[in-house]
Formats: C-alpha cells, structure tokens, sequence
C-alpha cells in the first residue's frame, strides 16, 4: 500500500492495518467455504485409510523419546552447559539486531549454509525482525543438535532414531514454514490480495482427498507416458506375472552384437532409465549402437503376496534372461543391474555360478549396496518392532501401498522433497513445475508383502547379503565371492537410499571387479546424467583400495557424466558390429512402454 499525501503516520498504520484485516477475513470467508464444499463432496473414505503404516509410530517415537529423556536426567550438568551456550548465542544474536535497528551492521552467531534455499531472500540479511528470526532459529537447531551429543548409553539404532526425529522437528520448525514469518509468502499474500492462500488450501484439500497425501511435486497431468516420458520405440515382446520385458527399436544400422539386459529396482518403474529423451539414458544408449531389453515390473497384487526373492531372481530376471538369449540367438549377452535390481543381478550371478551357466560376459551394478550397515538414514526405519508391525500390516492385503514407500524415501530429504513443494503448493498457492524425475519419483509401485518385509528384515536388519550363505536362491546359498566376471561398479556420492560406501564393498568381493566411479550428486540425478548436460562429475581411482575412505583419498575427479567412461569399458565385451537386427513381429505384445508400467500403485 502507497501512502496517500497528508497522511499522518497513525492513518498509514491503521490504513495498512485495516488492508491486512481485510485480507486476512477474505482468506478465512474463501477456506471455509472450500472446506466445506470439500467435505460435503467427499462422503466414501479413502480406501487407504484403512490401515496405513505409518512412519513415525507414536508408540515407538515415544518409546525413543522416554529412553532420550532418562538418558539426559543422568548428567543434569552436561545439560546445563549446553543451555548456558544457548542463553549466551541468544544474547550475542539480541545485541547484533539492535546495532542492526541503530543502522549498524549485524553480523550473524551461526552462518546459513549456502546450500540452504530457505534463506536467499535478502529480507533475512537486511531486515532486522527476519534476522532475528532466522539466526534464532538456527540457534535454536544448534541447541537441541547439542543435547543429542551429550546424551551417551543408547545403542546405535534408537540414537540413529532420534537424530532423525530431530532432524525432522528442526525442519517443520523453520520461519520458512509459516505464512506470517516467511516474507515471500508475506509479500505475495499482499500483492495477491490473499489469492495464493485461497488457492494453498485448495491445493491442500486436493492433496488430502486422496487419502495418501502426498504433497504434489510436479504437474502430474503434464507429462504422460509414452508422449513426453518413456518415449523410446520399442515393443514388449515377453510377458509373465512378475515382467514385461521390453525390445527397444535401433536408431543405428549397425549395433553391438552382444545385447544388453537391464534390470531396474523392483521397488520403482523401469522409465528412470528412459525420462525426457533429453535426460534418457535408453535412447542415448540405443543411438550409441547397443540392443537394449529392459525389465518393466508388474505392479504387485494379492496374487504376489507369497512370493520370495527366489522367485524374483528365477521367476523374473532368469525368466528374462533365458527368453533373450533364446530370442536372440546368443549363448552369452550383458546386463545391467540398478539399485535392487542390482541386488537381484548380484543374486543371479552366485546362483548360475553354482550351477555352472555363465551366459553373461560382464556386468554393471548400479547403486545397488552390499553392506547394508552402511545403509544410511534409511536404517532409521528398520528395527524389529517396527518390522513386526509393517508385516503384520502387509499381511492384511498382500502388499504394501505404493504410497509408503514414497513417503518414506521423501522424508529422507524433507526440506528439498516435503517442505519446500508445501511452500510453493500451500503457502504461495502456485502448482509445481512438470519435472520428468520427480514425475518418476511418485509414479508409486505396491510392495509385495513376503518379498518387501523377508528383503528388509534379510537386508537391513541382519545385513545378510554380504555374509557368504546369508541368504539363499531356491537351494544356493548367495556367496558374492564366487562371482567371477568382469564388473563395472557404480555410485553416486551424496546418495541417501543406496549410500556409496555400502556399494564399493562389491569391488572387494568380486575378484574381476574392473572398475569403481563415483559420481556427484544423489541416487536419481547422479546416475541419470546425460553427457549433453555437462553437469556435475565423477571420480575414478587407478585401482581399488581396501577401504571405501581409502579409494575416495586417490580418486581423481573429472568433469560431466559418467556414461561415455562405461562405454569405453563395455565396448571390450560388446561384440563386433553386426547389422541391426528388428523386433520380431511375431513376439510383439504390445507397444513400448507397455501396459505394466501403466499400474497405479497408490493404494
């Protein structure tokens, strides 16, 4: 608001005070009446409501929370010293923003991270009430980050669930978070006359009438599969109950003559291999000369409830595995094995070792951990309480609602993934922009229930898979030690669901591991970077070394994807050039993406 001529300072603030109240009562009018409307329209409930899991169990949160409590009442002294560090910043923080109100210059107690976008307003440098706000909310993080240091005597995993607790309190307590204490927010509340609250909270309504809620990422509707995403020609050209599997067209008139096998996560769509054409790594691929066939997941059901990881390695990408090489007329082909998609290759491998079959000439395993004890954050989910809920939930339906697990993997990355879509979508009223990898990120897949609680309990609980005969396949014990061909390792540096300290262990467990890269960036945009967007890195070491640490300390980075580095290394198991072969008329089922792809896996 423009202040009129002759106006006293009194008539401004009441003029401005009333605008205020007059947005405010427009804002409250509007949202009563969509939450009415919203509710009249939503008489049969979800059917997700039933029974949901959820993630942060009361009765284990307070069961953490009272062992934390106790645990602090035993040195009172400790405590005391951290409060008197607080009470010491709050007054350091108290003088600067009144030299900063005098005209002065302030000068922050705890610097904002600079990879922080929370605060890249100026308003929280210049203004000295969002100052004050935002340095005593970092004060106030710091404060409870030191009582977590001064408790001892808790075993590691409760104490891993209370700094993730934490974590999570500190973030939804962030001045960002607030409409009246977050100035972009202010700022378009003002300018829009309250629209951007209006329309947050019919957002908000949308979202929660599903049930699920699911803060939306992206403009769902924007991107479809088969026109903007998964748009690489191909067909299906094999089916059963656990896959599709997919032949892609070549773009070359001639191609490598071994075929390559890509197996994805069972837990996600295949289509992270082939987003936006300008991000896919299928179609780069395919124009480099190589024969893909790719794994689609069927979207769990009842029917899968019962079924093992003996039954995804043989039933799934043995089944795959023989029809190519059937089809394709070739004794020994490459594959390739992402994040548990890698597990299940790496199982498959032990398997045909003991049984004698080599029909692989090499293979590459894509953030897929070994030594789950290096599992990272995603630990803090698992423990044996709550695995007993979680199965006795999954036994109700057969499968565990797709929704879970994306909530579950957000939550690892709250601010980036949860906090800053409830800003945009909530708070600035605004939708969010049409993104292929968060679009992927939702597209939920159901969890089957034997498969989904045996795999955490084997895996994350127990850390079974790097123990020789931890765990079996059908009748063999899965020993990685026995594989013996060449391998290409890959990782991603900041990965927080495949951490890359619990993947390097393979190279040490597989004797002609050849080669380890690091890439920067996490589990999605560190994998899935395209050599024409000449971002981020990657690292590579002259050799392996004994440890994880060791190996990061010589590795040399260099610049963009790590894609053309593996090129260079399968093209010496590719095969000669031969003519490009077509995709057999009589074996197609359908078109490229195929129809298993297409399952919701919501609820």
């Amino acid at each position: 608001m423009s202040p009129q001529k002759n106006e006293t300072p009194l008539e401004i603030y009441q003029n401005f005070t009333r605008e205020w109240q007059d947005i405010w009562g427009k804002v409250l009018e509007a949202n009563q009446q969509s939450w009415l409307k919203h509710w009249q329209g939503t008489s049969t409930p979800s059917p997700y409501k039933k029974g949901v899991v959820t993630i942060f169990d009361p009765e284990i949160v307070h069961q953490t929370m009272t062992q934390a409590v106790q645990k602090i009442s035993e040195r009172p002294d400790r405590i005391i010293e951290v409060q008197k560090e607080h009470l010491k910043d709050v007054m350091a923080i108290v003088k600067e923003v009144s030299e900063q109100i005098k005209g002065g210059e302030a000068q922050p107690i705890i610097d904002v991270d600079p990879r922080d976008k929370r605060f890249k307003n100026e308003i929280w440098q210049k203004n000295p009430a969002f100052f004050f706000m935002q340095q005593l909310y970092l004060i106030n993080a710091k404060l409870l980050r030191n009582v977590l240091e001064q408790i001892e005597g808790l075993d590691e995993q409760t104490l891993n669930k209370l700094e993730f607790y934490t974590s999570h309190l500190i973030d939804a307590m962030a001045p960002t978070n607030f409409p009246l204490t977050n100035p972009d927010v202010i700022q378009q509340t003002y300018e829009s006359k309250g629209e951007n609250l209006i329309q947050g909270f019919k957002n908000f309504l949308k979202d929660s009438a599903t049930g699920s809620f699911n803060i939306k990422m992206t403009d769902t509707e924007a991107l479809q599969l088969g026109r903007d995403i998964a748009t690489s020609k191909g067909k299906v050209i094999y089916r059963n109950p656990y896959l599709e599997l997919i032949q892609y067209s070549p773009t070359t008139k001639t191609v490598y003559e071994k075929p390559i096998l890509i197996i994805p996560p069972w837990i996600n769509k295949f289509y992270v291999f082939d987003l936006k054409p300008e991000n896919s790594f299928v179609k780069w691929a395919v124009d480099q000369g190589f024969t893909l066939f790719m794994v689609s997941w069927a979207n769990p059901t009842q029917w899968h409830a019962d079924k093992t990881m003996s039954h995804y390695v043989l039933d799934g990408v043995k089944s795959a595995l023989d029809f190519v090489r059937t089809y394709t007329k070739r004794d020994t082909i490459n594959a390739i094995g992402y994040c548990t998609g890698g597990v299940l290759l790496n199982s498959l491998l032990t398997y045909l070792k003991a049984k004698g079959e080599k029909p692989f000439d090499a293979v590459t395993i894509i953030a897929a951990p070994i030594d789950f004890k290096e599992a990272g954050d995603l630990l803090v989910y698992i423990c044996d309480q709550q695995l007993k809920k979680l199965e006795a939930h999954v036994k109700k339906r057969g499968y565990l609602e797709g929704n879970a697990m994306v909530q579950s993997f957000n939550l690892l990355r709250a601010n980036d993934l949860i906090w800053s879509f409830y800003i945009n979508n909530y708070l600035m009223g605004k939708e969010p922009m049409p993104f292929d990898m968060l679009h992927w990120n939702g597209d939920a897949v159901r969890m089957p229930a034997t498969m989904h609680t045996r795999f955490l309990r084997d895996m994350y609980l127990e850390n079974r898979l790097i123990q020789p005969g931890g765990i079996k396949i059908a009748d063999v014990p899965v020993d990685l030690t026995t594989i013996d061909l060449p391998m290409f390792v890959m990782a991603a540096l900041d990965d927080h669901i495949a951490p890359w300290r619990a993947v390097y262990p393979l190279t040490r467990a597989v004797k002609q591991a050849e080669k380890f890269v690091l890439s920067g960036s996490g589990h999605v945009a560190g994998v899935f970077n395209h050599p024409d967007k000449n971002k981020y890195y990657f690292m590579e070491a002259d050799k392996f070394y004994e440890t994880a640490d060791e190996w990061l300390q010589h590795a040399q980075k260099q610049a963009g994807s790590w894609w053309p580095s593996w090129k260079s290394w399968i093209e010496k198991y590719a095969g000669e050039k031969v003519p490009a072969p077509k995709i057999d008329s009589n074996k197609v089922i359908a078109s490229a993406p195929g129809d298993y792809v297409r399952d919701q896996g919501l609820h």
